[in-house]
């Protein structure tokens, strides 16, 4: 018989056939919502400190009034996640979905600025590195017009991400990179970008429009470990030919790296490295 799954919604449990979400929530309307997406590894949430980090840092942006959970004593949140993987029995690799949305009521003014707060899991296989890389073209068809709110998780932030989704479906890649208005390229459309060359790893700036990956955060610790220069800067198509390898990473997916950008082939072997180093860390929790 097949285990019923459940979430959590505003502390307490519910099955996912029967969440009290109506159709006026403002998450539905408006897009006035923000979301994290967590890897949970054999019930530990390995980097729960940085996402509850980037989400506090957004909730004030939108002047969201986050229960103290959230803040004060994430501990409580951090164990109701613990629960509901157990209750759901995904115990060994799982994605947590954690999404908070001002409280139904009003138009474009609130009628308040207290919120609910929905939580899933979804079991998952975690993904082990690719050696063969990934072909990856690039979405020229729109542009990220870099701003106060990109660097974040908001519902409303990522139409030219869907549409990047699409023509990537079309031209038969498996990501697709996507440019900012000034034309550097900023991310992929799920992961952070970071160009190689030589011993140094370039990537975007946050300022260009790139969101604020959790993985990203890291990247200097990762890179000082594997003695490699970390440097932001722009990236444009004039850096392509001199680099020997690209990589994305994301919490989920982890560290992938390129085997083509249109025709232009690369290695993989750093991209191997950083994968082992930030698994390797992922298990011991050092990056908390």
């Amino acid at each position: 018989m097949e285990h019923k799954q459940s979430v959590i919604f505003n502390g307490e449990f519910f099955y996912t056939n029967s969440v009290p979400l109506t159709f006026d929530n403002r998450a539905f309307m408006y897009g006035d919502a923000v979301f994290e997406t967590m890897l949970a590894v054999r019930m530990r949430l390995p980097l729960f400190n940085r996402h509850i980090a980037r989400l506090s840092d957004a909730a004030r942006l939108l002047m969201f009034g986050l229960p103290k959970k959230f803040s004060i004593d994430p501990d409580i949140l951090f164990n109701e996640i613990i629960r509901l993987l157990n209750k759901n029995k995904h115990y060994i690799h799982a994605r947590v979905r954690l999404h908070v949305f001002r409280k139904a009521g009003g138009l474009f003014t609130p009628d308040t600025n207290e919120v609910d707060y929905l939580i899933q899991t979804e079991v998952i296989k975690l993904p082990e590195f690719n050696p063969d890389g990934l072909f990856v073209s690039i979405f020229d068809s729109y542009r990220i017009q870099p701003s106060t709110f990109t660097p974040y998780k908001l519902s409303g932030n990522f139409r030219i991400h869907i549409l990047a989704g699409n023509a990537r479906k079309l031209v038969k890649a498996d990501d697709m990179l996507i440019r900012n208005t000034a034309g550097n390229f900023c991310e992929s459309i799920s992961s952070n970008l970071f160009f190689v060359s030589g011993k140094t790893v370039y990537t975007p700036p946050v300022s260009d429009g790139c969101v604020a990956g959790v993985v990203r955060s890291v990247m200097p610790k990762l890179c000082e470990s594997l003695n490699y220069n970390y440097i932001e800067q722009s990236l444009s198509d004039s850096e392509v030919p001199s680099v020997e390898e690209i990589f994305l990473t994301n919490t989920i997916s982890g560290v992938r790296s390129l085997k083509a950008l249109n025709l232009r082939r690369f290695f993989t072997n750093v991209g191997k490295k950083f994968s082992d180093e930030l698994n390797k860390n992922l298990a011991s929790e050092v990056l908390l």
